[in-house]
């Protein structure tokens, strides 16, 4: 699917939840990458310092499931790479359409028709939310396995969009609602 078919609310809620200083990186954040080392070395691991370029760029050239100071400068080298010859939008096109997101579904478009039944063109605000924490954990925030955790996490995300001012709360509660009101748990 192209970059400009998906709704602005999935790149908001994507930046929101993966990575929200894209726009302004070189591919790579030396602040998070900081964090990211001492609180390996103390012991008190706190999610990953990769931005979505350097997503991209493990998916694309390295093994993810292996956890080495090798695979990350594979990633980062290639993340610069990928920063000097694609644009920030093909870059995110290309995660989109890429990425695992859980159930056997690769891509946004796999994961829309799955998740929500429905092209990832037409997603609601609370569905991209919902696509989205399906990153981090694949399956493990599956609103038909975990819908509990599904719902706390999508409100979670809901909730940031509104504080950076991507989408109204208004809008935001709106669409939780109707998200769950229409969900079928069977």
């Amino acid at each position: 699917i192209l970059f400009e078919e998906l709704p602005t609310h999935l790149i908001d809620a994507l930046l929101t939840r993966e990575d929200r200083h894209f726009y302004q990186h070189p591919g790579f954040r030396v602040p998070d990458i900081l964090r990211a080392v001492w609180t390996n070395l103390r012991g008190q691991f706190r999610g990953g310092a990769s931005t979505i370029t350097q997503q991209l760029a493990g998916t694309l050239y390295a093994d993810r499931s292996e956890i080495t100071l090798r695979r990350k400068l594979v990633e980062l080298w290639y993340a610069i790479q990928l920063e000097r010859w694609l644009t920030k939008d093909e870059i995110l096109e290309r995660y989109l359409n890429l990425v695992y997101f859980g159930e056997g579904t690769y891509g946004i478009e796999a994961a829309a028709q799955f998740y929500t039944g429905h092209s990832a063109r037409n997603i609601t605000v609370a569905e991209a939310a919902m696509l989205v924490i399906q990153l981090n954990r694949p399956g493990g925030n599956s609103p038909f396995t975990h819908p509990n955790r599904a719902r706390e996490l999508q409100t979670v995300i809901l909730n940031q969009m509104v504080d950076l001012g991507r989408v109204t709360e208004e809008e935001a509660s709106r669409s939780l609602s109707r998200y769950w009101d229409n969900f079928d748990f069977t």
